[in-house]
């Protein structure tokens, strides 16, 4: 069996026989379904949960679990598409800083008076992800990579019927490196993006709560689960979003300088430098 096949059956596997997750959240953006809904009518119901936005600031509280083990919280600005920029905070002072741009990716340790500061095509060599993307993958939106959220435009999407009334909208095959795909929830929402790298194996995947529903928004997830590995390593971690203190489309700026006094390190050593604190 070519890799790229069993990479695609493992995906499929994984949205199979992966449960939904329990939330006392709910959301009801629109009319229900009706009952015995086709894959087309779900689909559009869950694309159409998706309202447009121009920016946000939101509080965020990130874990990490593996292979070092830290907490910290902060709070995060986004343009879309143009930009995410996520300050870290411990006892109310800023002890690091996240940005990414269409281009670059800046992570900022202040404790330590350090930084790294990488091309976007250099991070994303082996998913080609855009900003959009990560904001997407971070807020529980499907997407396409290196494309834009899910719509009802979107081609070349297989859709199936997985486990009862939960689906799966898989990317129909191409010669990208990676393969991946979504499973929807019996509730139609977003629960697992899965993926793979076909010239390796490495797997990576986000599990999603059930989203709430932003007024002029639409849906977005309070809690994201991430989990990528490969033979060597396993990252594992958490997001949580505080929507209910968020405020949008304000028309925020945000840039990146470089820090003055500090030293440039890579990007392998920044996990190391955050978890010493």
């Amino acid at each position: 069996m070519k890799l790229s096949h069993f990479i695609t059956l493992s995906i499929i596997s994984l949205l199979v026989f992966s449960g939904c997750h329990s939330s006392k959240r709910s959301l009801k953006p629109g009319e229900p379904l009706p009952e015995n809904a086709t894959l087309t009518q779900r689909y559009d119901a869950l694309v159409d949960g998706y309202g447009n936005w121009s920016d946000v600031t939101v509080p965020v509280s990130f874990v990490l679990s593996s292979p070092q083990r830290f907490s910290i919280s902060g709070r995060a600005k986004m343009i879309h598409d143009e930009s995410i920029d996520i300050s870290l905070r411990m006892l109310g002072f800023e002890v690091g800083r996240i940005y990414l741009t269409v281009d670059s990716v800046h992570v900022v340790v202040k404790p330590k008076k350090v930084y790294m500061s990488e091309s976007l095509a250099e991070v994303s060599r082996v998913f080609k992800f855009s900003v959009g993307n990560v904001q997407d993958l971070i807020m529980g939106r499907p997407f396409v990579l290196g494309g834009s959220t899910l719509s009802r435009d979107t081609r070349n999407l297989v859709l199936q019927f997985i486990e009862g009334d939960a689906w799966s909208i898989m990317l129909a095959p191409s010669l990208a490196p990676a393969s991946y795909g979504y499973r929807v929830c019996a509730d139609n929402f977003l629960e697992y993006l899965v993926a793979g790298y076909n010239n390796g194996y490495l797997t990576a995947s986000c599990g999603y709560s059930a989203p709430v529903d932003v007024e002029g928004v639409g849906a977005v997830s309070p809690d994201v689960d991430i989990k990528v590995v490969n033979p060597k390593q396993k990252i594992e971690a958490s997001i949580t979003w505080k929507w209910d203190n968020a405020r949008w489309n304000e028309g925020i700026e945000s840039e990146w300088t470089v820090p003055r006094g500090y030293k440039r390190i890579k990007a392998a050593d920044v996990i190391n430098n955050v978890a010493q604190d």
